[in-house]
Order: structure tokens, then sequence, then C-alpha cells
């Protein structure tokens, strides 16, 4: 059951697009070997829109398929969803993801790395 969508719509909500967005201003909040790229795209009182992209480096071939993401305000998870990877050459990435956010949320965990937003 393959979705682009991550959430229904729903905030806080994602939309998995068909590229990595190469021309967006990225910032990088990961480390060498597990790259979490970030781009503010909106925000404002009501709404907060952040592209995401993430690169994992696997030189042993063992390829992750997708990335476990959570949501959160404060401490307390709000949402939680995967996102698919695919392989290239030894790394395991993301297309970019367009994720939609209620002011509230703070931070973003993906497989325990944290990120604030």
């Amino acid at each position: 059951d393959k979705h682009p969508w991550l959430n229904g719509g729903k905030l806080p909500s994602a939309i998995l697009l068909s590229g990595r967005l190469d021309d967006l201003k990225w910032e990088n909040k990961g480390t060498k070997s597990f790259i979490i790229e970030t781009s503010k795209i909106y925000e404002s009182t009501d709404l907060k829109v952040l592209a995401l992209r993430i690169s994992a480096f696997t030189p042993s071939g063992n390829f992750v398929k997708s990335f476990k993401v959570k949501i959160l305000e404060e401490d307390s998870v709000i949402e939680e969803f995967e996102i698919p990877a695919y392989s290239r050459n030894l790394y395991s990435e993301t297309n970019a993801i367009l994720i939609a956010l209620p002011p509230s949320a703070n931070v973003i965990m993906i497989e325990n790395n944290k990120i604030e937003v």
C-alpha cells in the first residue's frame, strides 16, 4: 500500500516528492554517516513547512528500506511514520519530503536523531 502522502493531509502531515529538490538551500543537521538535511520553506503563526531529506552511509550493503520519523510537541509524540528509502552507491537515501507542522511541533526524531524545528 504505497501512497505519496504520509498522513492523509492532517497536521502534522507530509508528502513524499519524486525528487531530491537539489536547488534548495539545505542545512545539514546530521553526521557524516547519517546525513539529515532540512530547508525551511514557510513559517507563520499557524503553520510551518519544512523540506527534509535523509542519506545514510551503508558500506556493508545492508541498505535501509525506510526511516522511522516521529514529530514531537515538547516531549510528546504527535505523529509517527516511515519514509521509504532507496539505495544509491553506498547510501540509503530518501527523496525530498515536505512536512507541514503545527507551530507547537518543535522536534523531529529520525531514527533516534533529534532535529529542532
